[in-house]
């Protein structure tokens, strides 16, 4: 299953996609994925979340800040993305429903 997410990322709002199986029991081990660069989630991101769902494993995908559906100022590219990656590490152990 998919769904809309987003988050705060130090007043950047991060959207990407959920994606969990459709059996099984939460909380499911987790994958986090963006692009290392400039693409976005709909770049083939979607096709390597669905076969992780599908193998038990839940997915998160997202736009990196300034990319995509996140929020952000486009001009300044990729070196602006580095503290959403931080966020996603310092705050991976919390709760999610």
């Amino acid at each position: 299953m998919r769904q809309d997410i987003e988050f705060n990322a130090e007043g950047t709002t991060l959207r990407g996609w959920l994606f969990t199986p459709d059996a099984g029991h939460r909380p499911f081990p987790t994958i986090v994925m963006a692009h290392g660069f400039s693409a976005v989630k709909e770049m083939y991101l979607d096709s390597f979340a669905g076969v992780f769902a599908n193998a038990g494993l839940a997915a998160l995908v997202f736009d990196n800040r300034n990319f995509g559906a996140t929020t952000g100022d486009r001009s300044l590219g990729a070196g602006a993305r580095l503290p959403a990656c931080h966020h996603l590490c310092e705050n991976a152990a919390g709760s999610r429903s």
